[in-house]
Parts: C-alpha cells; sequence; structure tokens
C-alpha cells in the first residue's frame, strides 16, 4: 500500500474521489469549467503511483462495482434522484472490507442563498441512512473546523460519516 504525499486541495472542483489504495489508482473527478485532472494525476505519479482519470459523471462513469478499497465524496455535489441512483452507486464501488467516507458542510438555514434547495443534495445523514446492513457505520458525528479564508472559510461545521462495508 503506498500513500499519496501533497494530495490534491479540495476546492470544490473535485467533486467525487474514488482510490484503489493498492500500487495503482484510479481518481474519478467531475470538474466544474472544463478543468482537467491533471494536478492531483501529477502529484500522484511523483509519488509513484500511476493514475487513471475519468471526467465523467457519477452515474455514467465506468467504475469497476466493488471495485475500491476507500470512495471519498468531500463536500460533493450530488443531487438526490427519487430511486437513489446516487446513494446506491457511491456504495457499490466500495470493496468489502473498504471504506466509504462521505464529508460535507453543515447547512446553515441562515445562511442558503434564495434558489438552493439543500434537499435536493446528498448530504451525510441521507448517505447513512442508505447504507444496508453490510455496512459498519464507524463515524458518524458533526466536527468542528476553523477556516481563516477561502471558498470553506463561512462554514464552521463538517458532517462526517465513515462505514466500512463488511
Amino acid at each position: 500500500t503506498r500513500s499519496l504525499k501533497g494530495s490534491a486541495t479540495i476546492t470544490g472542483d473535485i467533486i467525487i474521489i474514488p482510490i484503489d489504495i493498492s500500487t495503482e489508482a484510479t481518481t474519478m473527478s467531475m470538474i466544474r469549467n472544463g478543468r482537467k485532472i491533471r494536478k492531483p494525476k501529477s502529484r500522484a505519479e511523483r509519488a509513484g503511483v500511476p493514475v487513471t482519470g475519468v471526467a465523467a459523471g457519477l452515474l455514467s462513469a465506468d467504475l469497476p462495482a466493488a471495485g475500491f478499497d476507500l470512495v471519498s465524496a468531500m463536500y460533493p455535489v450530488l443531487e438526490r434522484t427519487p430511486d437513489r441512483a446516487v446513494e446506491r452507486k457511491l456504495a457499490s464501488l466500495v470493496a468489502p472490507g473498504g471504506t466509504l467516507l462521505f464529508v460535507h458542510h453543515e447547512v446553515d438555514p441562515a445562511h442558503v442563498h434564495e434558489g438552493f434547495d439543500p434537499e435536493q443534495f446528498l448530504d451525510p445523514a441521507t448517505m447513512r441512512a442508505s447504507l444496508g446492513d453490510e455496512w459498519e457505520v464507524v463515524v458518524d458525528e458533526a466536527r468542528p473546523r476553523h477556516v481563516a479564508g477561502g471558498a470553506g472559510a463561512g462554514h464552521t461545521v463538517d458532517l462526517v460519516v465513515r462505514a466500512r462495508r463488511r
């Protein structure tokens, strides 16, 4: 197992990154404004880990079921669907014994912009509730965060769900 040193900073442009933490890695990034996967790919390759990049929507991406030891969704912008396709897809990517990590900012109703409905998007509580008996929820908590500047400065609490697939 190899770890990546100096991994990419999550800025909201990288929505989801499932990673096989063996000697190869796959990153899947849904990217705004046509940005490429160059930065995380070059950092991984400098660390000696070959990377395969996939630029696709989560539901349309051709990714192997149970193909990843770690699926990490950090501050994703994933719209809910009536059939829970997004939740099912995320969970289906995790190999037995693997981990699903889902982190998002807590939404403060006083700071919701007009026209934005947080219920339209997948959140940690909904992701956790969708997990079946084959999952052990290891962490389900709110964590305070202190970010002085940048895009995440207005958020003071992160909601974290980490689950292990049995």
